[in-house]
């Protein structure tokens, strides 16, 4: 890891999600950008996913697990987990429970970043088998608007 590079938080609330939060933590853990932390924000989960999340922290000091107390909304959650942001951290990734960040995600993120300090808010591409592409919200206004925007060849 090189002392220059900018901490990345990546922060990952769940609940009940056991069977794909293995997948998304061993994600982060071959990123080649190697200076982040996750955050695993545990919303009571009864299924194991705390105990998962506790095993991989005991093996790396960059995975840190927040139990919550009370169970909250996905949104509480959320806000939960982003609470636990260090403050030395200029950037945070979201990373959901059952997603995967490809190797070179927060490298080239942060790179985009570093090279342009105007812009607030860097996003990526959704792999979807062999193509990507952008999440595109329907507006209530337009109920048969597509549900994907169509991908760049």
């Amino acid at each position: 890891m090189s002392a220059t590079e900018p901490l990345v938080a990546v922060v990952t609330p769940v609940y009940n999600g056991a069977y794909s939060l293995g997948r998304a933590i061993e994600s982060v853990l071959a990123q080649t950008h190697q200076n982040w932390t996750l955050i695993v924000a545990d919303n009571l989960s009864d299924d194991g996913t705390l105990d998962l999340a506790r095993a991989y922290a005991d093996g790396d000091p960059r995975i840190r697990v927040e139990e919550g107390d009370v169970f909250l909304s996905m949104l509480g959650n959320w806000n939960r987990a982003l609470s636990h942001v260090p403050a030395d951290a200029p950037y945070v990734k979201q990373l959901n429970a059952d997603e995967v960040l490809l190797p070179t995600c927060l490298a080239e993120m942060v790179s985009l970043a570093e090279r342009h300090p105007t812009v607030a808010v860097v996003g990526a591409y959704r792999k979807e088998d062999r193509r990507l592409s952008l999440i595109h919200i329907s507006e209530p206004t337009r109920p048969n608007a597509p549900s994907r925007m169509p991908s760049s060849a």
